[in-house]
C-alpha cells in the first residue's frame, strides 16, 4: 500500500488565482504592491506568521495588518459566493478514483482553516475520498515546517518512504521534503526553477501524475512467466517472477529474489534470471543478466525504464548503469554505492590486493572476493574470511585511476574489467 497526501489550494482546487487576484485588489486599495514572490512566501503560512511578514515587509503596524486581512477575507468570501463553476483541477476525480480503486490511503493536509476547508471539499463533493483531513486548526506551525504532513502521516498510519505528498508551493515542497516523504510538485502559479529543483518529482498537472502512477504500476508489477524444472525432483512447472525491482521494495524481497520453492517436493532452489534493479534517488540502474550482451541489453534496459523520461530531471542517461552476471554481483554493487564508493575503484582495489606478494591469501586459493558493509569477504576452499576495508588504499587508487575511467559507461565492471584497465594504464 502507498499513501497520498494532497495540499488543497492550488493543488486539487484552482483557488490560488482567486487568492492572488484578491491580494492585488487589496494592495491597490491600500497603496502597497503585492507580487507573485510575496504570494510564494506566504503560501502555507499560518495567520500569525503571515501577519508578521506583512508588518516587516510592507512596514505596517499590527492594527493595519489585521484590518487588511479582514478586508481580504471578506473579499474572498464574496468571490467564492459569486462562483458558478467548479474549482476542481482537471483530472482530480480520475486520480482520486484511481487511488481508491487500488486501495491506497489518501489524506488532505491544508494550511487553510477548517471552516474554509469544509466549505470547499463539500462544495466540490470530494470529502469521501479522504481517509484523513488535517487543517490549520490541528497544528501550531505552518509550512515549511513539516508538522502538518507528519501529523497526517501519523493519522493515516503511513510509511513515509511509501508516501507521496502533492504540493504546488515552495514552502509546501520544503515541508514535504523535511517530513521524509516523496515531494511531488504539481505546477500552478509557482513554476520557478528553484521550486522545481527542490521537488523530488515534477508534473505539469494531476493528469500527468496519474499517467506516471499507471506506468509505474505497470513496471512495478511487470512479471515474466518462466518454465522451470526442479533440480531435485525434476517436476516441471511455471513460475511468474518480477523483471523490475526498485530500491523502495522491502529489503527481504530483494534479498530473496529468484529463490523458488518447488510446488511438488517443496525444496528451494535459486534461479539466476534477467531483471532490472533501479534506485531513482541515487540514479543507479543495475541489470542482472546471466546471458549478458552489452549493447542489446543496454537498449532493452533503457526502453524498459522509459517512465523516467517523463520527468525532465530523471532521464535514463542521467543514471549510472551496470550489467551484473548474478544477484550476488548486483547486491555487491548496491552495497558499494550505498557506502558512497565507486565499483570501478573497488574492483581495481581487489585486483591490486590479490596480486600483492604481501596478501595473506594465495591467489590460487581465492574463490571469490566481495565487498559488503565496508569490508571484504574472501571465500577460499578453507572457508570465508572477513578483511577490514583499507580507506587509504582506496583513496590512493582513486587518485591514480579516476582520470582514466568513464564511471558513467554502461558496462560490466568486474575482475576482468579491472585486469584490463590496470594492464592498459
Amino acid at each position: 500500500m502507498n499513501y497520498f497526501i494532497f495540499d488543497m489550494d492550488g493543488t486539487i482546487f484552482d483557488t490560488e488565482k482567486i487568492y492572488y487576484q484578491t491580494w492585488l485588489e487589496i494592495g491597490q486599495k491600500n497603496n502597497f504592491t503585492f507580487t507573485i514572490e510575496d504570494k510564494i512566501v506566504l503560501s502555507g503560512r499560518k495567520k500569525d506568521e503571515a501577519n508578521l511578514f506583512m508588518m516587516e515587509h510592507f512596514s505596517m503596524d499590527e492594527e493595519r495588518v489585521k484590518k487588511i486581512r479582514e478586508d481580504l477575507n471578506d473579499l474572498r468570501e464574496k468571490r467564492f459566493e459569486e462562483l458558478d463553476y467548479s474549482l476542481k483541477k482537471p483530472d482530480l476525480l480520475e486520480l482520486l478514483d484511481y487511488l481508491k480503486g487500488n486501495d491506497e490511503k489518501i489524506g488532505l493536509a491544508s494550511s487553510s482553516y477548517k471552516k474554509k476547508v469544509d466549505f470547499l471539499v463539500d462544495r466540490e463533493g470530494v470529502r469521501d475520498y479522504f481517509d484523513q483531513i488535517i487543517t490549520a486548526n490541528d497544528i501550531k506551525n505552518g509550512k515549511p515546517d513539516p508538522e502538518i504532513f507528519n501529523l497526517t502521516m501519523e493519522k493515516l498510519g503511513a510509511d513515509k518512504e511509501k508516501t507521496y505528498i502533492l504540493e504546488d508551493s515552495l514552502s509546501g515542497i520544503r515541508a514535504a521534503k523535511k517530513s521524509g516523504a516523496v515531494a511531488v510538485l504539481i505546477i500552478d502559479l509557482d513554476d520557478s526553477e528553484r521550486t522545481k529543483n527542490e521537488a523530488d518529482l515534477v508534473f505539469s498537472s494531476l493528469g500527468e501524475f496519474l499517467s506516471f502512477l499507471k506506468e509505474k504500476k505497470s513496471i512495478d508489477t511487470r512479471n515474466k512467466d518462466f518454465s522451470l524444472s526442479c533440480p531435485s525432483c525434476k517436476f516441471k512447472f511455471t513460475k511468474s517472477l518480477p523483471t523490475a525491482v526498485f530500491s523502495q521494495n522491502d529489503k527481504d524481497f530483494i534479498e530473496n529474489i529468484g529463490i523458488i520453492e518447488c510446488p511438488s517436493c517443496k525444496k528451494l532452489f535459486k534461479l539466476n534470471y534477467r531483471y532490472v534493479y533501479t534506485d531513482s534517488d541515487k540514479k543507479l540502474m543495475f541489470v542482472n543478466d546471466p546471458k549478458f550482451v552489452q549493447k542489446r541489453n543496454q537498449l532493452a534496459f533503457k526502453s524498459s525504464l522509459k517512465i523516467l523520461d517523463r520527468l525532465n530531471k530523471n532521464k535514463a542517461e542521467d543514471f549510472l548503469i551496470r550489467m551484473c552476471k548474478d544477484d550476488l554481483d548486483l547486491k555487491e554493487k548496491i552495497s558499494i554505492f550505498e557506502d558512497g564508493k565507486i565499483d570501478n575503484i573497488i574492483e581495481i582495489m581487489k585486483f591490486v590486493l590479490i596480486q600483492s606478494p604481501d596478501f595473506k591469501f594465495k591467489k590460487e586459493d581465492i574463490l571469490q572476493m566481495t565487498y559488503k558493509n565496508k569490508e571484504f569477504i574472501i571465500r577460499t576452499k578453507d572457508g570465508a574470511f572477513k578483511m577490514p576495508f583499507i580507506d587509504d588504499l582506496y583513496e590512493s587508487l582513486y587518485d591514480k585511476y579516476i582520470s582514466f575511467i568513464d564511471v558513467k559507461s554502461a558496462e560490466m565492471v568486474d575482475e576482468n574489467w579491472a585486469r584490463e584497465i590496470v594492464k592498459e594504464i
